[in-house]
C-alpha cells in the first residue's frame, strides 16, 4: 500500500513539474523579441521568482551566460540589487547595484560601486553611484590596467579631473576639450578656456599626421565612441576671407579620400563642389541632412541633398533658378518652418511635392501636406494636417483649382467643394472667448456646430443646430441672453428648456472637425 501511495505522489509531482511549461523567448542585438534564426540572446521561462521578485537570466544565443539579476515582477526593467554582466568568453562584463526597498530612493535606482571590464578580464572603468547619479571619482583604463582618466563627480555633475570623453573641468568649470581619432592617440581637436579671460580661449585642428590646420575649420566624421572621430569630413576657411582672390575647400570620404573640391573667390563659391547644411541642425547632428552644391564661375549649377550620407534629392540650375530633377528647401508653410521636396520639369513643377515639420519626418515619410503637379500647375490629390483640428483635410484639383474633397482656408474656414464649386462653408466664429462654426450653403446659413465637453467631463461632443428661414429650427444654439451660456435645443423652431445644456467650451486647440 505504502508503494503504491508513493507512485501515485511521485507521478502527482512529475505532472505538477510538467504543468509548468517550460519555453525560450528570443532577443535580437537590439533587445527585441525575435525567431530563435535571427536571435542572439535567449531568456528561458518561467522565471524563479522571490516574494514580488523574478530572477532574470539572460543567455549569449551560444549558450554562454549573458545576464543575471533580480528584477520586479510587475516591470522587469526595474533591475534591484546586485546585478552582473558577462562576455560571450566568461569573463565579467559589468556589476551594479540598485535599490530595493530603501526609505530613501525608489527601486532600481543605481548605487554604490560600479565596475566594467575587458574581454580580457581587465578593468575598463569604475565609478561610484548615489542616488542614481556619478558622485567620486571615476576613473577610466586601458587595457593593460593604466589609467587613461580620472575624474571627481557630484551629483551627477564632473567637477574636478578629466571625463573619459577627454573634457578637463576645474572647479566645476569646463577648461579643455579635447577629440582623438579612432583607435590612435592622435588628437584631432583642442580647444581651451580661460576662465578668467575669454579673449584666450583657442580652438586647434589636427590631421592623422599629427600636424596643426592654421585657419581652417574643420568638420570630422562622427565615432560612436565618447571622445573620438573618424576622419575629417569637411575643411574651410574659419572665415570665407572677401579679400583672399582664391581658396579652397575639401570634402572627404570616410577613408580619406578627398569626394569634392570647391574654390572660392574673394570668399564665395566659384568653382567646384561646396559642403553646406541645414540651419535648423545643430553642428553634432547635421550629419542627418546635409547638401553639396556645384558652382562653375559663380553661379550654382546643381545641389545634392544628402540624408544620413545616401544622395536624397538631386537638381539642376538654369539662370541660377531650379529648372530640372529634385529639390529639398527650407521653406514656410503654416506659419512654421518646413522641409520641401519638390520634382521640377523644365522649371515647373510636376509630380508630387511634400512638406515636412522635422528632418526625421523624412526619414518617416510623415509629412504636413502635400500635392500633385501637372505641367506647374496643382492636379490630382492633395493632403493638408491642420495642428488645430488634428485632422488631414484633402482636395482633389484640376488644373490648379479646387474640385472635389474639402480644404481649410487661413481664417479657418472649412470649404467643401464638388464638382468645383463650393457646396458647404464652416466658418470659424468666436463670442466671449468661446469658438464654434457656422455652416453656410449657397452663401445662406443653414446651421451651427458647437465642440463642447459633455456633462461626464470624460468625452467631447459636436452639437450641430439647424437653420430653417433664418431662425432656428432643430438641435442645438447658443443661448447668450443669460451671464452662463447655455446650449438651447430645438425641435421644429420651438425651444425645449429641458434639454438645454450648459456650455462648458474646450479649448481652441483642441477642436475636431467631422
Amino acid at each position: 500500500m505504502g508503494k503504491i501511495i508513493l507512485t501515485i505522489f511521485s507521478v502527482l509531482l512529475f505532472n505538477i513539474a510538467y504543468s509548468q511549461v517550460k519555453e525560450t523567448i528570443y532577443f535580437n542585438t537590439n533587445w527585441e523579441q525575435t525567431t530563435k534564426d535571427a536571435a542572439a540572446y535567449y531568456r528561458n521561462l518561467p522565471l524563479e521568482e522571490k516574494d514580488n521578485l523574478v530572477l532574470i537570466k539572460d543567455y549569449y544565443i551560444s549558450g554562454a551566460p549573458q545576464m543575471i539579476g533580480w528584477a520586479r515582477k510587475e516591470d522587469e526593467s526595474i533591475l534591484v540589487e546586485e546585478v552582473k554582466w558577462f562576455h560571450e568568453n566568461g569573463n565579467l562584463q559589468q556589476i551594479a547595484h540598485y535599490f530595493l526597498n530603501s526609505n530613501i530612493a525608489p527601486d532600481g535606482l543605481q548605487y554604490g560601486d560600479y565596475k566594467e571590464y575587458y574581454e580580457n578580464g581587465k578593468i575598463y572603468r569604475e565609478e561610484h553611484y548615489f542616488m542614481g547619479g556619478l558622485n567620486g571619482i571615476s576613473n577610466y583604463y586601458d587595457d593593460n590596467g593604466e589609467i587613461i582618466t580620472s575624474c571627481v563627480y557630484e551629483n551627477d555633475r564632473p567637477i574636478e579631473g578629466v571625463t573619459n570623453c577627454f573634457t578637463t573641468y576645474k572647479e566645476g568649470k569646463l577648461i579643455e576639450r579635447k577629440l582623438l581619432y579612432e583607435d590612435t592617440n592622435q588628437v584631432a581637436y583642442e580647444e581651451y578656456r580661460d576662465i578668467s579671460d575669454k579673449r584666450n580661449n583657442s580652438i586647434v585642428y589636427y590631421n592623422k599626421s599629427g600636424e596643426i590646420v592654421r585657419e581652417k575649420k574643420i568638420k570630422f566624421y562622427p565615432s560612436k565612441k565618447c571622445g573620438y572621430v573618424l576622419g575629417i569630413k569637411h575643411i574651410k576657411d574659419i572665415f570665407r576671407s572677401y579679400a583672399k582672390p582664391s581658396d579652397e575647400e575639401l570634402f572627404f570620404d570616410k577613408s580619406g579620400e578627398i569626394l569634392y573640391k570647391g574654390i572660392t573667390k574673394y570668399g564665395s563659391p566659384f568653382n567646384g563642389s561646396f559642403f553646406n547644411t541645414d540651419s535648423r541642425l545643430s553642428e553634432e547632428s547635421e550629419d542627418e541632412l546635409y547638401y553639396i552644391e556645384t558652382y562653375k564661375e559663380g553661379k550654382i549649377k546643381n545641389i545634392k541633398t544628402y540624408l544620413k550620407d545616401s544622395i536624397f534629392t538631386e537638381g539642376n540650375f538654369v539662370n541660377e533658378e531650379p529648372h530640372d530633377g529634385t529639390f529639398q528647401f527650407v521653406t514656410y508653410f503654416n506659419n512654421r518652418q518646413a522641409s520641401v521636396v519638390s520634382t521640377l520639369k523644365d522649371g515647373l513643377k510636376e509630380g508630387k511635392e511634400s512638406y515636412y515639420e522635422e528632418i526625421k519626418d523624412i526619414n518617416k515619410n510623415k509629412s504636413l501636406a502635400y500635392f500633385y503637379y501637372k505641367n506647374g500647375k496643382k492636379d490630382g490629390e492633395s493632403s493638408i494636417y491642420s495642428n488645430i483640428d488634428r485632422i488631414f483635410y484633402t482636395m482633389v484639383y484640376k488644373d490648379d483649382e479646387p474640385f472635389e474633397g474639402f480644404i481649410k482656408d487661413k481664417n479657418h474656414t472649412v470649404l467643401h467643394y464638388k464638382n468645383g464649386k463650393i457646396v458647404m462653408q464652416k466658418k470659424w466664429m468666436s463670442y466671449k472667448d468661446y469658438t464654434y462654426y457656422e455652416i453656410y450653403k449657397n452663401d445662406v446659413k443653414t446651421g451651427v456646430e458647437y465642440n463642447f465637453l459633455d456633462d461626464d467631463d470624460d468625452g467631447q461632443e459636436i452639437a450641430p443646430g439647424v437653420f430653417k428661414n433664418g431662425k432656428p429650427y432643430s438641435g442645438f444654439f447658443f443661448n447668450t441672453d443669460i451671464d452662463t451660456i447655455t446650449l438651447e435645443y430645438y425641435r421644429a423652431g420651438i425651444r425645449q428648456p429641458k434639454q438645454a445644456k450648459e456650455f462648458r467650451e474646450i479649448s481652441y486647440q483642441e477642436l475636431r472637425l467631422e
